[in-house]
């Protein structure tokens, strides 16, 4: 994956952006455009169809409208890699705690 190509939703958060560039790794493109998903689902399309052969040939759909680009930062990146292998080995040490637990509360009738 060479590029990330962000629109709408959670992608108005310039911090977020910046995160999920970071722990990518790969450069982020934010578009603000109302159309984002359906131009996204229409590029989808394209790709699974053959119209285009791969993802380079999409890159024309996106370039006009794009606002932002966001670099991964390697502090960063290296930091989110720490945590979420802390998070792994954490997972591990206490998933026998929660084996018999079920995953939501049962509901009253």
């Amino acid at each position: 994956m060479a590029e990330v190509v962000a629109t709408n939703g959670a992608g108005r958060s310039g911090a977020l952006r910046q995160i999920l560039c970071d722990a990518l790794g790969v450069p982020l493109a934010w578009v603000d455009d109302a159309a984002g998903t359906a131009r996204g689902a229409a590029a989808l399309a394209a790709l699974g169809t053959g119209v285009v052969a791969d993802s380079t040939g999409l890159h024309v759909w996106f370039e006009r409208a794009v606002r932002v680009k966001h670099l991964p930062e390697p502090r960063s990146a290296a930091r989110l890699e720490r945590l979420f292998a802390r998070r792994l080995s954490l997972y591990a040490a206490l998933r026998s705690e929660f084996s018999n637990e079920p995953p939501f509360p049962p509901r009253h009738a």
